[in-house]
């Protein structure tokens, strides 16, 4: 099989168990302690999270490309204004909970809190790293 393809499939099947093992073992340890169980919107909000930081990823990864300034700009487009309009109304046909615009707000935060700590953490890491 080829690399890319395997290296895809890693990454799909990373993406669906890693957050679901996670979810369900938490859940079943909070049941087991007598504490309530997690809310599974959270599992949602986390997936709107993660993949807005997939989206931005590949939108850096395109701006390092050599490509023209307009293909640049088309990929910025789509990928943070069409992006989440997938997510949101994909997501909802996949998961058993309605996703709210709240919901998407607050996966939206965590997006942007998590981005601006790494943008942060590469400007000051930058600095100590040898020219």
């Amino acid at each position: 099989m080829n690399k890319r393809v395997q290296n895809f499939i890693i990454g799909i099947a990373i993406l669906l168990i890693f957050p679901i093992v996670t979810y369900l073992a938490l859940s079943l340890y909070l049941a087991h302690i007598g504490q309530p169980i997690l809310d599974p919107i959270l599992y949602v909000i986390a997936a709107i999270t993660g993949f807005s930081t997939i989206c931005f990823k590949a939108t850096m990864d395109v701006w390092k490309t050599n490509l023209k300034k307009r293909y640049k700009i088309i990929f910025t487009i789509v990928f943070f204004v069409f992006g989440p309009l997938l997510i949101y109304y994909g997501l909802g046909f996949v998961t058993p909970v309605p996703i709210t615009i709240e919901h998407f707000s607050r996966a939206m935060f965590g997006y942007v809190f998590g981005i601006s700590v790494a943008a942060s953490y590469e400007f000051m890491s930058s600095s100590w790293r040898k020219k």
